[in-house]
């Protein structure tokens, strides 16, 4: 189990998530109670586009959240179930495993990025299909204008 697992990880590592998954289901089947061998087995379903197959993507849910359920205080484990609830578009569930995953580890630099992102988004409101802090470029635009004064700057033709 642990040799398939150590090649499915050099596998996610290349980005090779199909040969990644194989190995690591293998890996899952050897030792299910594993919680390491769940964790980064529904982690390559979920990176090998699983968001377009709900089917991958209910198997991917399990298999993370058993990871999370065997290990409590593995903050990649909240991390990487964070990740799925945001793409299934679970956002407070998301936000809920993401500081969990901060608790357990306080300089953990991708679910600070996380949440900064997740902050910043939930005040955005799209004007006309750009940001909220760019309602003056896009007035700009509309009236034939470059923002900044950049039209003159730059002719148009």
């Amino acid at each position: 189990a642990k040799i398939f697992y150590h090649k499915g990880m050099m596998m996610m590592k290349k980005g090779a998530f199909e040969d990644a998954e194989r190995l690591l289901q293998r890996a899952h089947e050897a030792d299910p109670e594993n919680a390491r061998f769940a964790l980064q087995l529904g982690w390559a379903i979920f990176q090998r586009d699983a968001v377009n197959d709900p089917g991958r993507m209910k198997e991917a849910r399990r298999l993370l959240e058993l990871a999370v359920k065997v290990d409590e205080t593995n903050p990649e484990a909240h991390y990487f179930i964070a990740r799925y609830w945001k793409a299934a578009g679970n956002v407070e569930q998301a936000k809920k495993h993401l500081q969990e995953a901060l608790k357990l580890r306080e300089n953990y630099i991708e679910v600070k990025r996380e949440l900064r992102l997740m902050e910043m988004r939930k005040g955005e409101q799209p004007v006309k299909g750009k940001a909220k802090g760019n309602a003056k470029a896009g007035a700009a635009e509309e009236s034939g204008r470059w923002p900044f004064g950049l039209d003159k700057l730059f002719k148009r033709k």
